[in-house]
């Protein structure tokens, strides 16, 4: 939210955070609500994925005491 909404602050924020790294050239152009919700669903879908695998461990571990 914060780099969609200042994005040149957030950008100089990073190049300070990391010593002089500049992440300038990792921005591809402006944002869009479409491309933010297409990786909203991505990073989804990733997570249901990776909690129900871990539901499973769980359920096939044995239980503490």
């Amino acid at each position: 939210m914060v780099w969609y909404a200042f994005q040149e602050p957030f950008m100089q924020f990073m190049t300070a955070l990391f010593h002089g790294i500049d992440f300038h050239t990792l921005q591809s152009g402006k944002a869009t609500l479409g491309s933010t919700a297409y990786a909203d669903v991505i990073l989804g879908g990733w997570a249901f994925v990776a909690a129900t695998f871990f539901a499973w461990l769980s359920a096939k571990l044995p239980p503490e005491n």
